[in-house]
């Protein structure tokens, strides 16, 4: 249908050409009045220099996940397709695609990454990257007034149209918490004249865009070992031990996730006269892990979003000898304690 025209209109059209999503708006009202007439009634009211509208494309990204691990020192890399579909042959105009996002440090959830061009389609008759600032656009996708990194392909309007684009997920964003999150930008379908999209500029153009988002999945990192090294070892009491006696030992735990320490232990808590089950000499104990009690069924946990932030933490882990120590037959008295890191997601 073609776009309602009045000398008032025009004015408002033409008051400000750079303002595209104000112009969107407009058009997108006089189409509704369109639309909605009594009695299924289409009022098309036809002015000169406006073409017959048309269908607009259809934009859509192919599905995309991408595997990120924040401790490679390599920037991680992938490709993302743009569909952007239309047949219409009366149109003759230019045709523009986009990938397009805000300049860096101003990435939706805080994820650092770059948009790139891959290489010319065939009858395209410009293709590159360019840095510019657009008021209001992409409309809804990112705020007014942002600067936006634009990476464009031109093409013949009536072919449909696959543009590559390189997605680059800089390294070390240990901010990131393990799982899936959602890598944002936007893409467009912008032509010469009127054909149809929901969105225009009386002078300039026609455009079509939609919100895009890629799947990025985050490696979940969980490591625990002896400060130093290694995975066991020996707390020696030492001959002459006695009630509230305490050795401690550092483990060195690294994670990007909310994680537990579970407690195991041999004996069920209690120190066993030769390591025998079924000693009856024995000594009890209790344990903390990082400051906090641990047992077989009270395990340590930090819940907070990444964990230990990637870095590597020393965390204490304390035995106290609780039970009596000086009327038990002489002996060496031991018990294994295993701790196992878990994720808590």
């Amino acid at each position: 249908m073609t776009k309602v025209s009045s000398s008032t209109f025009m004015k408002r059209w033409c008051r400000d050409l750079r303002s595209l999503q104000t112009a969107g708006s407009l058009t997108g009202g006089a189409r509704k009045l369109a639309r909605t007439a009594a009695l299924g009634l289409m009022l098309v009211t036809t002015a000169s220099g406006f073409a017959t509208a048309s269908a607009c494309s259809t934009l859509s990204l192919q599905p995309l996940t991408i595997d990120y691990d924040p401790t490679s020192p390599a920037p991680t890399t992938a490709i993302a397709t743009i569909q952007a579909d239309r047949w219409d042959s009366t149109a003759e105009t230019w045709r523009n695609v986009h990938a397009i996002k805000p300049l860096p440090g101003n990435e939706p959830n805080g994820i650092s990454f770059d948009l790139d061009f891959v290489a010319a389609l065939p009858r395209s008759w410009q293709s590159g990257k360019i840095t510019s600032t657009y008021h209001g656009y992409p409309s809804g996708v990112f705020s007014p007034q942002s600067s936006t990194v634009i990476y464009a392909g031109y093409y013949d309007t009536d072919d449909p149209v696959a543009l590559q684009v390189r997605l680059s997920i800089a390294p070390g964003q240990t901010q990131l918490s393990a799982g899936t999150h959602a890598l944002n930008f936007a893409i467009a379908d912008r032509f010469g004249g009127d054909v149809g999209c929901p969105f225009g500029n009386f002078y300039t153009s026609d455009w079509n865009e939609a919100f895009a988002s890629a799947t990025l999945n985050v490696a979940e990192i969980l490591q625990m070992n002896l400060k130093g090294g290694g995975l066991g070892g020996t707390m020696d009491f030492g001959t002459s031990m006695e009630t509230g006696d305490q050795q401690f030992t550092l483990l060195s735990v690294t994670t990007n996730a909310p994680f537990r320490v579970i407690m195991a232990s041999d004996h069920g808590g209690v120190l066993k006269l030769n390591d025998e089950e079924a000693a009856t000499d024995e000594i009890a104990y209790t344990a903390t892990f990082n400051g906090q009690p641990i047992s077989a069924t009270t395990p340590y946990e930090d819940l907070s979003p990444v964990g230990t932030g990637y870095s590597q933490s020393d965390l204490e882990f304390e035995v106290t000898l609780t039970g009596d120590t000086q009327t038990k037959r002489a002996g060496k008295y031991k018990d294994t304690v295993t701790l196992t890191l878990q994720s808590a997601l």
